[in-house]
């Protein structure tokens, strides 16, 4: 059952929606998963390509990430790469 407050507030439902997809976007980016990695890629348009990439880069050099975030945005580079 849809909550009485979500029916009220429809204006941010696209808000929602995006939110959600932003995160299956990294969670299928950061998954180690070949064919997932691929498909999050190919979804992608050019300029959202080039920010997916420096984002990738600064969680793989960066301070701050955890070493399994590290690994994870370094293996989804790779992938992204021998797609290219």
């Amino acid at each position: 059952m849809i909550s009485p407050c979500w029916q009220a507030n429809a204006s941010i439902r696209p808000i929602a929606f995006a939110m959600n997809g932003l995160a299956e976007l990294w969670a299928d980016l950061l998954s180690a998963d070949t064919r997932r990695i691929e498909r999050a890629w190919r979804g992608l348009r050019a300029h959202e390509r080039q920010a997916v990439l420096d984002h990738l880069a600064r969680m793989r050099d960066g301070d701050g990430w955890h070493a399994s975030q590290r690994e994870a945005a370094a293996a989804a580079l790779r992938v992204i790469h021998a797609a290219a």
